[in-house]
């Protein structure tokens, strides 16, 4: 069983929800029976692609001693207790799982853990307390409750697995001690569907893309102010962000990010060269990914082994990525892509110049990535990933 910690109907889909759609899917391609449970309006089942998800509406079933003061202090924290429960009694119900595999944020498997008919994996993704700092969101105590919750899942686990050997290394205490534990671990990348598309196709007016949610951590404040050093020179290119508004903290007070950057772009006099697109399902964003000239990830912080910039891979296209988290491991500097140092805007902009007027680079970039994006075919991803849960069934 998988468990998405969020209900993806309606927030869409990020990082963690499209892994765990896809190799669910691949999962069952090779014949294993696999069930999703995530949070809903409702408790009840329906069919994604011939796979049962479940959901359970946990937050008014479940009620806590002191609940209504308790929520008033620390909300995120109750809510995130309330799910843990909710999760182990649906576990506890239904009692035919092999494995069940849980992503870190959400600590969902804490309590399953301790009920040793079943193994656990934590899924190591970014924690909510690395989305705070990375997005510089207020530290309170509210978060360093559920940050310890996580913590804990994680050591309760039978195995753990990670995108990337980044994450392991920033819960390196967590995992050594797994390690004495002799618990096993492996770093398996996350997947996308491998195509052939050709690398030729441009669009009319060329445009530099980013697709992600629209936050701080992601750097796109990085990216415009690079932009506007460099669209004097290239003053034919656009760029175009796709993706959901967040919430920001900006002067004590909570304001769509969106809007922030629409202000420094008119700021910056480039609302005809920037443009800010809501968020795309995968169908749509296809024609953005097959005609744009080169694809930016310019996150900041504990970004992970991001999806939209493995889909960008996937297109073939040219990459340029800032060398923080894990993103290192996935770019090869000068071959499957470029990279500048995060939060620097001048080497963001020397290094968007460089690709953009070196077109020799650009489609030596491209034509590596037509086999490069094979490293991250979902469909070895996925045999990797079942061959790792039998290990873990069988491990005493």
């Amino acid at each position: 069983m998988f468990i998405i910690p969020i209900d993806y109907k309606s927030v869409g889909w990020g990082g963690v929800t499209a892994y765990t759609l896809l190799i669910a899917q691949e999962l069952k391609r090779l014949n294993h029976k696999i069930t999703i449970l995530t949070p809903g309006e409702k408790n009840r089942v329906y069919k994604y692609r011939g796979i049962p998800v479940y959901t359970i509406k946990y937050y008014e079933k479940y009620k806590i001693p002191g609940e209504r003061l308790l929520v008033k202090l620390f909300p995120m924290f109750i809510d995130r207790l309330k799910w843990i429960y909710g999760v182990y009694s649906f576990v506890y119900r239904n009692s035919q799982f092999d494995i069940i595999e849980s992503p870190e944020w959400g600590a969902s498997g804490l309590l399953i853990s301790l009920y040793k008919k079943h193994k656990v994996n934590i899924r190591l993704h970014r924690s909510q307390y690395q989305y705070y700092l990375d997005n510089k969101l207020p530290i309170n105590i509210d978060l360093l409750l559920v940050n310890m919750l996580e913590m804990i899942s994680i050591l309760l686990s039978s195995s753990i697995t990670s995108p990337t050997t980044f994450m392991f290394k920033t819960h390196s205490l967590l995992t050594w001690f797994l390690k004495i534990k002799c618990n096993p671990s492996e770093v398996i990348p996350n997947g996308i569907k491998i195509t052939n598309h050709a690398i030729n196709k441009r669009s009319i007016t060329p445009y530099i893309l980013y697709v992600g949610r629209l936050e701080y951590g992601k750097g796109l404040h990085t990216l415009i102010q690079a932009f506007s050093e460099i669209k004097n020179k290239h003053h034919n290119i656009r760029l175009i962000l796709i993706g959901r508004d967040m919430k920001t903290r900006i002067n004590n007070a909570w304001i769509s990010y969106k809007q922030h950057l629409l202000s420094i772009i008119k700021k910056k006099r480039m609302q005809k060269t920037v443009l800010i697109l809501a968020q795309k399902n995968q169908y749509q964003l296809e024609k953005y990914y097959a005609n744009c000239l080169l694809y930016v990830m310019p996150a900041r912080g504990h970004e992970n082994h991001p999806i939209a910039l493995l889909d960008a891979i996937g297109w073939n296209k040219a990459v340029i990525t800032s060398n923080t988290g894990g993103i290192p491991e996935i770019i090869k500097d000068q071959k499957s892509g470029l990279v500048f140092k995060q939060d620097n805007a001048h080497d963001c902009a020397r290094t968007l110049s460089n690709l953009l007027s070196n077109v020799t680079l650009r489609n030596s970039i491209e034509k590596y990535n037509t086999k490069y994006k094979y490293n991250f075919n979902i469909r070895d991803v996925t045999v990797t990933t079942a061959n790792f849960f039998t290990k873990v069934i069988h491990h005493k």
